[in-house]
């Protein structure tokens, strides 16, 4: 149940795409304005991570750059796991 300070938004956007029969993400605002230039670099800079092998103490990373590893990490798995048919 909602509460009544919360709106509900018509979605604007719904992801193409659907990993291992996983609902597809609906958005109520334009994705282009989650994607920004700091995003793309959080990304480049996970490729370049797992190219090298992916080691380094984390303890010295930004708390930001964590959170974005560890969500691009599952997300890559998740699509492994995908690929090869399991869950």
């Amino acid at each position: 149940m909602e509460h009544a300070s919360e709106e509900r938004s018509s979605v604007v956007w719904v992801s193409p795409f659907s990993l291992g029969g996983e609902p597809r993400l609906a958005l109520s605002q334009c994705p282009v304005s989650f994607i920004g230039a700091e995003s793309v670099s959080l990304i480049e800079e996970f490729v370049a991570h797992v190219a090298a092998g992916g080691s380094g103490d984390i303890r010295k990373w930004a708390a930001r750059r964590v959170d974005a590893f560890t969500v691009l990490y599952a997300e890559m798995k998740k699509q492994e796991r995908a690929e090869h048919g399991e869950r």
